[in-house]
């Protein structure tokens, strides 16, 4: 067991060395700009707060949001990590809230209010096989 033990170990320092968050591309992920491709596995590997409808996914992206990924140079196509962000005139008490006051109604009314709260609400580990690399703190550190 021991020598599993050792070998999970150095695999995990491997791979912790080839997704570093030196090597590794942010991007910012927009309705309007990304790949429908990149876009349908970002909501299909939402599991935090699941993606119902195109609408939704549309809405979680629109200009209240912020969607945000790694992507490694070998694997342009497919995001590893990402995190969702709201920018809010409050600190919300609930997911509901933040659904409230980023719906495409109330985009026009928050745009006169001061932003001043930004709030990750979700953040997402795409590959399983990279559970012990700690994408998700360079992602949001960055």
């Amino acid at each position: 067991i021991s020598r599993l033990k050792q070998m999970d170990d150095d695999l995990k320092k491997m791979l912790s060395a080839w997704f570093s968050s030196g090597i590794l591309e942010l991007r910012r992920i927009t309705y309007e700009k990304t790949p429908a491709a990149i876009m349908e596995k970002i909501a299909r590997k939402e599991i935090v707060h699941p993606v119902r409808s195109l609408a939704e996914l549309k809405n979680r992206l629109g200009p209240s949001r912020r969607c945000f990924a790694f992507f490694h140079p070998s694997l342009p196509d497919e995001p590893l990590v990402f995190v969702h962000v709201a920018l809010l005139p409050v600190v919300p008490e609930s997911m509901n809230q933040i659904d409230e006051l980023t719906s495409i109604g109330e985009q026009q009314t928050n745009s006169t209010q001061a932003i001043n709260t930004a709030i990750f609400y979700s953040i997402n580990n795409t590959k399983s096989g990279l559970s012990g690399v700690d994408l998700g703190n360079f992602l949001i550190k960055r």
